[in-house]
This record gives structure tokens, sequence and C-alpha cells, in this order.
């Protein structure tokens, strides 16, 4: 896990990162990466709930037993509570992104969750990746004000889930054979089957959905950046961030080969 946080977080932080800020996103990825890939199905419910009431208040409130969730978003609370103050952040649209990024483990940990359609999965994707809290918690960090987040609200989270769409769709492409392998939904499988394709075939046309989500993302960026005043280089930079988190996206799975080019040996 500190080997596939630091190379994601070398690709995708902004330049020249505050080191407390910084510290603040690290464990933030650590305790999602938790969520990813090693919470048990039979906890993630209330572990989730304890990352969201403790983020959002003192942890002995929710429970006075210590765990090591709790314990973890304890220390990270109390350093983004500092960082913010200093940034002029507000947390509650941060929270209410991660909720909805967090509700996708606990659906997933569901019987009912198997994924039907080519669309519920990518709806799933575009969620479970946390990629939308992410970057709204660099922007606040980075000096989002209450305010901007008011006025660029639309067109910021229209960026984030083109984002994280883009993010999404890119790593299904990266991961085909491995999910084969372990029977894991991927949008080019899901194709391949309900579209009666053949690989390659499935594999063009995710990509070709992934190169339209990029477009639509610089397209909306340029709109953007055509409301901003000089008393918004927050969102400037914000806006810049989130073009270089999808593109760091791809730099990191290169780098992170054994996570997603799984070779399926041959018997």
């Amino acid at each position: 896990m500190e080997h596939l946080c630091g190379v994601f977080l070398r690709h995708c932080s902004p330049p020249s990162p505050r080191p407390a800020s910084l510290e603040v996103v690290t464990r933030f990825l650590h305790l999602v990466m938790y969520f990813a890939d090693r919470v048990s199905p039979a906890t993630v419910e209330e572990d989730a709930a304890v990352f969201l009431a403790t983020l959002g208040g003192p942890a002995a409130e929710l429970n006075p037993q210590k765990s090591r969730v709790l314990e973890a978003t304890a220390e990270l609370g109390e350093l983004l509570r500092t960082e913010l103050a200093q940034s002029g952040g507000d947390s509650r649209g941060f929270l209410t992104l991660l909720r909805v990024n967090l509700a996708t483990f606990v659906w997933a940990a569901s019987p009912l969750a198997v994924p039907t359609s080519l669309d519920t999965h990518l709806a799933f994707r575009t969620e479970s990746i946390c990629a939308v809290a992410y970057m709204r918690l660099w922007g606040l960090l980075g000096g989002l004000s209450p305010r901007q987040e008011l006025r660029f609200g639309f067109l910021l989270q229209r960026m984030e889930r083109l984002s994280a769409e883009a993010q999404s769709l890119a790593n299904d492409l990266r991961s085909t054979a491995r999910d084969a392998h372990d029977g894991t939904a991927n949008a080019v499988l899901l194709l391949e089957k309900d579209g009666a394709l053949s690989r390659q075939a499935a594999e063009e046309k995710i990509f070709a959905m992934h190169e339209a989500a990029v477009n639509e993302l610089v397209n909306t960026q340029a709109s953007a950046r055509g409301f901003l005043t000089f008393q918004d280089e927050s969102v400037r930079r914000y806006i810049d961030f989130i073009g270089i988190c999808t593109q760091g996206n791809n730099l990191s799975m290169t780098d992170l080969t054994q996570r997603y080019d799984v070779i399926v040996p041959t018997r």
C-alpha cells in the first residue's frame, strides 16, 4: 500500500504542495485504499460510518472503543481541520462527495451489487475509485473558498465527474486481463459479453468512451476558465489540477504494472 500511494501521489498531486497538505492527502489516500483493498465486507458499513463521522467531529462521540480506522481517521480529522482553518476551506461539500464515494464500498458488499449493464457498472466505478473526493480535497487545501464552491460548483462537479469517468475507463482498459482472470466486473468484459463483441472491438469502444470523456473535460475546463476573474486564482489552479490528476492516473498505472497488468499463466 505504501508503494501504491507513493506512486499515485507522485503523479496526481498539484505542483509544489504544502508539506502539511500533502500529509493530509497521504493519510486520506491510505484510508481510501483500505476501503478499496483491505476492508472486510462484514465491517465496511460500520467502518465507513466511522470514517465520515470522525472526520466531521470528535471521535469519542461516535465510539469509545478505539479501532484502527477510528484512530487513523481521528488523526486525519485533526490535521484536516488545522489545514482548512489556514486555507479558508469548508469541509462540508467534500464530506458529501466522500459519503457517495464510500457508499459504493458498502453497496459492493451487498449480494445485490452485481452489475447488470455497462451503464450500471460505469456509474459504480466512477464513484468507487474515490477520485471526486480526492480531487476536491486538494482543491480545498489549495484555497477553494465556500463562495467559489457555490459560484463554480456545477462546473467543478462536472469536471470532477468527467475526470473520474475517464480514470475509471482507463483503469478497466488496463486491467482487463486481470479482471477476466479474477472474475471482477470490467467495462470491456461487460461490453464484450452484452454486445457480443470481440475483445478488441470492446476495448476500442471503451477507449472511444474514454477519449470522449477526456475531450468533454477539456472543453468544460476551457468554459470554466472563461468565467474566472483575477480573484479566482485558486479555482484556476484547481481546474489545472483536475487535468493533472486525469493524466496522472495513466502515469500511475504505467508505474504500477504489478497491480494492473496481471499476466495469466498458461497451463
